[in-house]
């Protein structure tokens, strides 16, 4: 009995080990398979962030030069020749992220489309029009100096572990996630376009400022060549880090075309940190030599939570996430916002530093459980089925058979004790029988009383 349990137990280890290494391999392809799910969304999320800045962007680079003063010129045919109209900028931002718009002139001066030339300020617009005059002081003076103080780069705040090779997610035999990141981006203007003004337009830009127009307008002749146009610097400027890529770099312009209409050359966006809530997002424009810096103001702190709340709140991933946005500056990085639960020992975690202009940004997503799969219901049910019936299957093999060796042991104890109670009665019959064989009897009574 003893060596059929040992057999049993051993044929019960032989069977268990390659069925646990299955299950437990099971398990681990649906915790893969459940990462991979949750870093999909989050990418998603992420994605959703960055083709927003991707259309904020393309918006404000689409602007008209003349759109930064108070009054401008719309393009088409219905409005030429008629007087100028109100700017879309001359008004409060329906974003309410957005301080305001202001153009930076060649000799430093400063215009808003908030206000006419000549004219006080309006009413409700002092403060707005007082703080982008400070921005674009300070804007000047670190244009003009060039400090050398450089803020950390984003990326090192989460290199908290050595990289690993990357798991292949679920998605990977459906969509190429490297292309998906470079579809992201549609629109960004990579390089310097040449854009046509009118006469209107080119006074209506210069009357800003004390620096004046080389010549008359209405027959201005420049010269250029289309290959010494030098290249934005793809470097965002951090707190005046190192010369800023708007250095004074006075190209010249094409011919004109007509006497009434000329090109100017307007670069992509950049961006500056003035402070550690306020960015100047701007492009320069540049004109007969002179170069105009258009751009409006961000507020950090409002950007971020309408960034977090537009695409991150809402979503039952916030119910377990927190979604961190980052910004750098000279003093480090600093926290601008943050939404969702707090994630102290986060199991899955997600950063991304967002696309020029805007990489003075990034988003760290922190998650503080991974969702399960509803295939895992399943499997623990199948699991608790398949370790049931197993246990039971060995249960009754060893009952089946203890029952054939108990049996059999029944049957050698029968035999046994059939033998020892006929062989007592067969030993006196011997023992008679050899005394008569003897003459012990004697008589023939005697011996008919032994038979």
């Amino acid at each position: 009995m003893k060596q059929l349990k040992l057999l049993i137990c051993l044929f019960f280890l032989i069977l268990t080990i390659p069925i646990g290494y299955f299950v437990f391999q099971t398990y681990n392809g649906l915790a893969k398979e459940e990462t991979a799910r949750l870093r999909f969304f989050a990418e998603t999320i992420l994605d959703e962030i960055e083709n927003e800045l991707v259309r904020l962007v393309h918006d404000e680079e689409s602007r008209l030069v003349d759109e930064y003063n108070f009054v401008y010129q719309p393009l088409g045919s219905a409005h030429e020749g008629r007087e100028p109209i109100p700017s879309p900028l001359s008004g409060t931002s329906e974003k309410k992220y957005i301080l305001g718009y202001f153009q930076n002139n060649p000799d430093g001066s400063f215009h808003t489309p908030l206000m006419e030339k000549g004219h006080p300020v309006p009413d409700g617009s002092t403060l707005v029009v007082n703080e982008l005059r400070s921005i674009n002081s300070a804007f000047n003076t670190r244009r003009a100096t060039g400090s050398a103080v450089t803020a950390p780069p984003l990326a090192s705040k989460v290199q908290k572990e050595a990289p690993t090779k990357a798991e292949p997610g679920f998605e990977e035999p459906y969509l190429d996630r490297s292309q998906k990141k470079i579809a992201a981006l549609p629109f960004r203007q990579r390089q310097n376009r040449v854009e046509e003004i009118t006469e209107g337009q080119a006074l209506r830009l210069s009357r800003q400022s004390t620096a004046k127009l080389t010549g008359d307008v209405s027959s201005l002749k420049v010269e250029k060549d289309s290959k010494s146009a030098p290249a934005i610097e793809n470097k965002t400027m951090l707190m005046g880090a190192g010369q800023p890529a708007d250095a004074e770099v006075r190209p010249s312009l094409p011919n004109a075309t007509t006497a009434r209409t000329f090109q100017v050359e307007i670069a992509p966006l950049q961006s500056m940190l003035i402070s550690n809530d306020r960015a100047f997002m701007f492009r320069r424009v540049v004109i007969s030599g002179q170069i105009y810096r258009q751009g409006f103001v961000i507020k950090l702190k409002p950007f971020a939570d309408h960034l977090a709340a537009a695409h991150f709140s809402a979503h039952p991933i916030a119910q377990y996430a927190s979604l961190h946005i980052d910004a750098g500056t000279r003093n480090g990085i600093l926290n601008v916002t943050r939404s969702g639960v707090d994630v102290a020992d986060p199991v899955f975690s997600l950063q991304r530093t967002f696309s020029f202009p805007f990489d003075y940004l990034s988003a760290n997503l922190d998650c503080s459980m991974i969702p399960h799969s509803a295939n895992r219901q399943t499997l623990d049910i199948m699991m608790v089925v398949f370790v049931a019936i197993f246990a039971l299957g060995f249960l009754a093999i060893y009952q089946s058979a203890r029952t054939v060796i108990d049996l059999s042991e029944r049957r050698s104890r029968f035999v046994a004790s059939v033998t020892h109670e006929l062989k007592t009665p067969l030993t006196n019959i011997r023992m008679y029988i050899e005394l008569m064989e003897q003459g012990i009897a004697g008589t023939p009574e005697r011996e008919q009383e032994y038979f």
